[in-house]
């Protein structure tokens, strides 16, 4: 839930992987819905060469349907948006149990 006065964001689906630069590379789209009716969408671009295992955990995730139905936590207009823990408890407690990924030093 994102904290913007009494209005709420929701991550609606992710619709689009996509082979980015690279063919290692993907890029995801997710549509939004404001509570007010308005809608968007934002792009996020993955480098799998920078973090593999990330990479790969964020795709799994995706495909997954995780991402499906959340709300933005925290909203700063014009510089942050952040997502990541689903809405759904069943489903985060089996990503939970998989526990943390090791740290992948930056190419």
């Amino acid at each position: 839930m994102v904290g913007l006065g009494s209005q709420r964001l929701l991550l609606l689906l992710s619709l689009l992987v996509a082979p980015a630069v690279d063919a290692l590379d993907y890029s995801v789209r997710f549509d939004v819905a404001h509570e007010s009716g308005s809608a968007g969408s934002f792009t996020v671009t993955v480098r799998e060469a920078k973090a593999p295992l990330a990479a790969r955990r964020f795709l799994e995730m995706v495909n997954s349907g995780f991402f499906e139905g959340n709300y933005f936590f925290r909203v700063v207009p014009g510089f942050v948006v952040q997502f990541g823990l689903s809405g759904n408890l069943t489903r985060q407690q089996v990503w939970d149990r998989r526990g943390p990924l090791r740290d992948e030093s930056s190419l």
